[in-house]
């Protein structure tokens, strides 16, 4: 099961990514589903910690040990080159991703 923190708060919520926004919870809420019937839940995203630290450990608590979490450090210049050649670079560009947009 995928859980992508990008369609659920902008194409199910459409919501900006502040603290207190309710993806977090959505997000809780259809991984809890998913724990009785699917051997692997995945959730992606940018899940930045002053925004989504309650839900990891929640879900880490609630799992147990059958989780594990990873975190990429990608610098901020690479982040600008891949944003580059995607289809939707055009909508926002790098002072838009610098600020949080």
């Amino acid at each position: 099961m995928l859980i992508s923190q990008d369609e659920i708060r902008l194409k199910i919520l459409n919501v900006k990514d502040r603290v207190d926004n309710p993806t977090a919870d959505l997000i809780k809420t259809i991984a809890l589903f998913g724990k009785s019937r699917f051997k692997i839940i995945i959730i992606e995203g940018i899940l930045s910690t002053h925004k989504y630290k309650n839900l990891l450990s929640d879900l880490v608590s609630s799992f147990k040990y059958n989780s594990n979490l990873y975190y990429f450090d990608i610098p901020f210049e690479e982040t600008v080159r891949r944003h580059n050649t995607r289809y939707k670079s055009s909508l926002w560009g790098e002072e838009t991703m610098k600020h949080g947009g």
